[in-house]
């Protein structure tokens, strides 16, 4: 007799080892955020290299768990959970010390990732998972690798605001997927001799993708809150090593104010200005609202702005009761029409004098006694003021009208030279912008106000951006991903109206702050901002804060679950189509795995049965598979004696077992009578629901 051969089935296919797509998706997953990584600090080749290793210790650790022998099965051992395991950690822990130049190896990281926390800390877990790649020989260490990718997801996605990054995660949950579905299915598996085939085959991969997802959207969302609460927390707890968003205490009294606010001869732009704290820095009283400016920078170079010019000159006379500043109302008439505006100033906090330019006078309300004070090239006071320090300060406000600003000629070059310099690394990109936007425009003031608008409405304010140090050019890198904070809008608005002949400069200080009851501002270290300014003859330097539309002059405060937000947004097409597939999936499921009825009298006995089933599994009261309607009845007479429900599920089971067995027909009065039993097994367990047992 000829043999039969034998059809292969799902498992033959996968060889005699079941775990290689669990090790393929565990290098996919790993692969994915070391690619985020290496985006994040600039250097290709180091995660390319390590990459390269990583697959090497992938492919070692799969080899080393095939092996079958006793004294190979207990080397592996050795390998996993002993020696083995505490060579790897102590080659970690050489490699961690090297980082911090500690130790007999000199620092293995790449030198785009020195200087920052995140990059040093990233190019470290590459460093870890690439030796870890080497003891991964059970399901639970391979596992556990996607711990690691999460942690790094999370990490780099605060501060690196590439697109790219969303195809990383989407690499990295696809490698999950894989890793997490056969591994599931390999259980299956090990407990059945024969696995699913034909459709049932692929229903069950859909369900372990579907818990795998699931699994990992958990994971992803925990971390998500985790960041949003240590966002949250940071700063009142001062935990140890974390960047915060300035000098924090927890008492105003003594505090220094950070951010924009607390640059001196230069600002830093694009690291971004990290979610502001609700503490206050002063209180001011103003019939107009204002921003309080403090210092004016007109150069900038690679990532920095500075002041070219002589940047402070001492007045002599001492500071007692009055100050006055005759230097800025000459500046300030001779520029354009300008109106005379009184604040009152009360400091809560240790920080720099900052008022509405340009200040011509400064009433103290209490003597001082310091040697001078400085004033800048461009009018702006230098003085450090105490905590419940009070003060009114007199400024000479440029106020042109529309007109006169339409009608202002532009400005000759060789009187305005500094402000109209735009550096190489930025020129192509703001130029070429610059002409796009505002080429159309007759007017330098038209120019100008098409230049604030498109950022307005193109560029989304999030306080959390950062850009990369890997970035050869911050503002074609800006101006490509249209997200950052005050300082790259108004270095943004500065140089494209720069590119355009229009004199510009960048300031920084406070924005006007939140209105209180009594009609004034309260101004806290959230609203330190930045903003440009434009000069047009005949008018002066007007002030342009295209970081918030319309008039309201504050920034938006940033927060750790709005910046997630805006991060999740490149994966929003994404994430509505995998929503629609999992409801169209779940659909189909529930349509085909849901029980049909027939019409006839059959039929509606058997309906009436089965939601009676369901009735009583919701009360725990339900059928057990190896039971039969009758065993069942008469187990819940055992368990429930003169229960209510009795009578009823006694005369549906007597009706469902002629359906059932074939011990009869039944008609429809049979039918209709099942229909009523069933409907009151019902009513009668919802009664019990009222009655304590």
């Amino acid at each position: 007799m000829s043999a039969v051969s034998r059809v292969p089935t799902w498992l033959d296919h996968l060889g005699t080892r079941g775990d290689l797509p669990t090790y393929l998706g565990a290098l996919l997953a790993t692969a994915s955020w070391y690619y985020v990584v290496g985006t994040t600090i600039g250097s290709d080749e180091y995660v390319e290299l390590m990459l390269a290793v990583t697959a090497l210790g992938f492919a070692f650790s799969f080899w080393t768990r095939g092996l079958s022998t006793p004294r190979a099965v207990a080397w592996v051992e050795w390998w996993a959970h002993g020696g083995g395991a505490l060579l790897r950690t102590a080659l970690f822990v050489t490699v961690l010390l090297g980082a911090f130049n500690i130790g007999p190896l000199p620092s293995l990281l790449p030198e785009a990732a020195r200087g920052q926390e995140e990059t040093v800390m990233g190019a470290v877990f590459v460093w870890g998972m690439t030796i870890y790649s080497f003891g991964v020989v059970t399901d639970g260490f391979v596992a556990f690798s996607s711990v690691l990718g999460t942690s790094m997801m999370g990490l780099m996605g605060g501060d690196n605001i590439n697109p790219e990054i969303g195809v990383g995660f989407l690499f990295f949950l696809l490698g999950n997927l894989l890793m997490l579905g056969n591994m599931a299915l390999v259980a299956h598996a090990g407990r059945h001799r024969r696995g699913p085939t034909g459709r049932a085959m692929a229903r069950w991969v859909g369900d372990q993708f579907i818990v795998a997802g699931i699994t990992v959207s958990l994971s992803a969302g925990l971390g998500l809150l985790g960041g949003m609460v240590l966002q949250v927390v940071s700063p009142r707890l001062l935990v140890p090593g974390m960047r915060l968003a300035g000098q924090l205490a927890l008492k105003p009294g003594p505090m220094t104010a950070p951010g924009f606010a607390a640059f001196a001869n230069e600002m830093s732009v694009g690291q971004g200005s990290g979610p502001g704290a609700e503490v206050p820095v002063f209180r001011v009283r103003c019939e107009k609202r204002l921003l309080w400016r403090r210092r004016v920078y007109d150069h900038f170079e690679d990532r920095t702005w500075s002041v070219w010019a002589s940047d402070t000159s001492r007045l002599p006379q001492p500071l007692k009761e009055r100050l006055t500043v005759a230097s800025n109302d000459t500046r300030a008439r001779r520029d354009g029409p300008v109106t005379l505006v009184r604040q009152q100033f009360d400091f809560v906090a240790r920080a720099e004098f900052a008022a509405a330019p340009y200040v011509v006078s400064i009433t103290f309300g209490r003597p001082r006694h310091d040697a001078g004070f400085d004033v800048t090239v461009y009018g702006d006071v230098a003085l450090a003021m105490a905590p419940d320090e009070v003060l009114n300060v007199e400024s000479l406000v440029p106020t042109p009208s529309i007109e006169q600003l339409r009608a202002a000629p532009p400005a000759r070059r060789d009187e305005f030279e500094t402000f109209l310099i735009v550096p190489t690394t930025a020129a192509e990109a703001v130029e070429k912008t610059a002409a796009l936007v505002a080429g159309t425009a007759r007017t330098p003031y038209d120019q100008a106000v098409e230049i604030q608008n498109y950022i307005e409405s193109n560029f989304i304010y999030d306080d959390t951006a950062r850009v990369p140090e890997s970035s050869p050019s911050i503002m074609e890198y800006y101006l490509t991903h249209r997200r950052g904070a005050c300082d790259l809008i108004a270095t943004a608005m500065a140089l494209m109206a720069r590119a355009r002949g229009i004199p510009a400069r960048v300031v920084s200080g406070y924005a006007t702050g939140d209105p209180q009851p009594d009609g004034s501002y309260q101004v806290c270290l959230k609203h330190a901002h930045a903003w440009a300014e434009l000069y047009f003859p005949g008018c002066g330097w007007i002030a342009f804060n295209p970081a918030v539309p319309g008039d309201d002059l504050t920034p938006v405060a940033g927060s750790a679950a709005g910046a997630a937000w805006l991060h999740l947004r490149w994966n929003s097409i994404l994430a509505a189509a995998l929503a629609c597939w999992l409801l169209v999936y779940a659909l189909r499921e529930r349509r085909r795995t849901r029980p049909r009825f027939d019409t006839a009298p059959p039929g509606v006995v058997a309906r009436a049965y089965h939601l009676a089933q369901r009735h009583l599994a919701r009360r725990g009261l339900g059928r057990r598979r190896w039971e039969t309607p009758r065993e069942h009845l008469d187990r819940l007479a055992a368990e429930m004696p003169g229960a209510t429900f009795q009578p009823a599920c006694a005369e549906l089971v007597g009706i469902y077992e002629r359906v059932r067995y074939g011990l009869g027909a039944v008609d429809e009065a049979q039918a209709a009578a099942a229909e009523a039993a069933g409907r009151a097994l019902a009513r009668e367990l919802r009664r019990m629901k009222r009655v304590p047992r």
